[in-house]
């Protein structure tokens, strides 16, 4: 009986301190708005036995290879959760409609965050892959960097900047993410990926880097300039393709024209 009262105190607790999370964030988009994306793989190279993309958790990389962009349009808001009807515009000239609700405290996918948050704001707590693996593994908590100012086409804005290292299982971190969220409305303008890895299968190794921005919204921006990262991004990446390329003897390359 004791376990029990103790259980259910603690799931209150638990329960409290969500409802103060989600009352102290600030939702800064609003029914139908709408904001267009443009997906870019800008780099796949590989060992010829690597299968493209090269596990499940990489799919986006080959959506990103088949559409011309992505509209995501704001239909619900309800406390901390927003609601896009997303439409997307494949290169096969057809278009497909979902729906999806992103949660600004807990969803993977992180299209929206709270407004007007200040470096160190933690947008997502450590989340602890155990249970569902099997084996001992944690993602730490996840803190904004910085805030920088970023030119659009048209005007300066203030972006919150999440950069961060994937930690891997089986050895140093291969994947790094670098979210932008546009500070004011809490909405995603870029997200930036670079993996460089290992098949388990063949051995071989592969690298691929991949852009999501925004290149149009009702609220009147421009296209996203990436000026503050391209150097960073461009001394890195080489540094990586130096090791890669001694390791390599046979390379499949697949380049688009989009920036890095």
């Amino acid at each position: 009986m004791n376990k029990t009262l103790v259980s259910i105190s603690a799931s209150l607790l638990i329960l409290a301190l969500l409802v103060q999370q989600s009352q102290a964030l600030t939702v800064g988009v609003r029914v139908g708005d709408w904001f267009v994306y443009k997906g870019s793989l800008v780099l796949w190279e590989a060992g010829p036995s690597v299968p493209f993309p090269p596990h499940v958790f990489a799919a986006v990389i080959k959506e990103f290879n088949e559409t011309e962009w992505y509209k995501y349009t704001v239909i619900n808001v309800s406390r901390d959760v927003v609601t896009f009807e997303v439409i997307t515009k494949w290169k096969n000239g057809t278009e497909t409609k979902s729906t999806f609700d992103d949660n600004m405290t807990s969803s993977f996918t992180m299209m929206v965050i709270g407004a007007n948050l200040e470096e160190g704001t933690v947008i997502r707590p450590e989340f602890d892959w155990t249970p569902i693996l099997n084996f001992t593994y944690k993602w730490p908590e996840r803190r904004l960097n910085k805030s920088i100012t970023v030119q659009f086409d048209g005007l300066e804005r203030e972006v919150n900047v999440l950069d961060w290292l994937i930690p891997s299982p089986f050895g140093p971190p291969t994947t790094r993410q670098v979210y932008w969220w546009d500070k004011e409305t809490g909405i995603l303008v870029r997200y930036y990926v670079n993996e460089n890895g290992t098949d388990f299968i063949s051995g071989q190794s592969y690298r691929y880097v991949a852009v999501l921005e925004l290149i149009d919204t009702s609220r009147g921006w421009g296209a996203v300039i990436p000026e503050n990262l391209n150097i960073g991004m461009i001394l890195i990446g080489s540094a990586v393709l130096l090791v890669i390329g001694n390791n390599l003897r046979h390379k499949r390359i697949i380049k688009n024209s989009s920036k890095c």
